[in-house]
């Protein structure tokens, strides 16, 4: 629905990158994810940073998690780095972020602090908690990882799709055991 009514909105009015956003919103949730990086991408040459800094972290944030998809990985750290050069403490951002340099074998003390920050921000997201465990676990940090995976696995929403969490919390506990 949301790209029914953007499509229109951008081709009345293509200087305006709201509609772009918006667009790029309804492609995201569709995983059309080749049409959201080529809506934001436009987006993000339609903007001032600075006047419109609140919507260009949505964007970058946004723009990185579907070049991600794409397994676009050095586009995708590039925009998550834009979103946090803008607002160094969108957590969501700071999330996704973290979790994808571990998975990526990056920064690994980069992407803890970055999680860790996620957690005190809000300690009692599952996802951020899970994260967090899952870093840690990266580390060999295996005890510390127990107790946030614990911690995630309390706290889940279960109207969510958990079987990550879940995956998670066995691999960790099954590492505990062979100790």
């Amino acid at each position: 629905e949301i790209v029914r009514l953007a499509k229109p909105a951008v081709e009345y009015n293509a200087d305006e990158w709201s509609f772009l956003y918006f667009l790029g919103i309804g492609y995201f949730l569709n995983d059309d994810f080749e049409s959201c990086v080529k809506v934001l991408t436009e987006a993000t040459t339609r903007f001032d940073e600075k006047n419109d800094k609140a919507m260009a972290v949505e964007i970058y944030e946004m723009l990185g998690d579907a070049l991600y998809s794409l397994d676009r990985k050095a586009e995708a750290f590039e925009a998550y780095e834009k979103c946090l050069k803008l607002d160094p403490d969108k957590i969501s951002c700071l999330n996704n972020y973290a979790y994808y340099i571990a998975e990526e074998g990056g920064d690994i003390e980069r992407a803890a602090e970055m999680s860790l920050k996620t957690v005190k921000a809000e300690p009692n997201n599952a996802t951020y908690l899970d994260t967090y465990a899952w870093i840690l676990f990266r580390q060999h940090r295996y005890e510390e990882a127990k107790i946030y995976i614990d911690l995630a696995l309390k706290n889940l929403n279960k109207e969510l799709d958990n079987s990550v969490i879940i995956e998670h919390g066995k691999q960790i506990e099954t590492h505990l055991k062979k100790q």
